[in-house]
């Protein structure tokens, strides 16, 4: 079953729309700083546990959105009048798992390694 995901105007993300595995295992987006990964992860968390959507994506344009299809449910996040609002349509959208973290690829900077004396 694969989640449907659509972000609009969200932070440094214009316009995305992308399926997204939830059959068990480790799934993986990359990219470079400053790319979105966070804030597609923030997105969809943001199906399956309520936040401040106010506090963690901060001012939007007053035609962003966050549209999430599971099966026949649905659910929309939406600025209306300054506040983000939330429609939801079908049966609830439940997940057993979910993670965002970060795996820092490169050289061990000089001051964590640990010289021995004399040489």
């Amino acid at each position: 079953m694969k989640l449907h995901a659509h972000i609009h105007k969200i932070k440094c993300i214009n316009d995305l729309q992308l399926n997204l595995p939830l059959d068990k295992g480790l799934y993986a987006i990359t990219g470079q700083n400053g790319s979105g990964k966070s804030t597609i992860a923030g997105s969809v968390a943001s199906v399956f546990f309520n936040f401040p959507m106010k506090e963690y994506f901060g001012k939007t344009d007053e035609d962003a959105f966050i549209h999430f299809e599971l099966g026949v449910s649905k659910r929309k996040w939406h600025i209306n009048k300054n506040k983000w609002e939330q429609e939801t349509e079908g049966p609830r959208m439940d997940i057993k798992g979910f993670f965002e973290g970060s795996l820092i690829f490169g050289e061990v900077v000089g001051f964590f390694r640990q010289e021995k004396s004399g040489s």
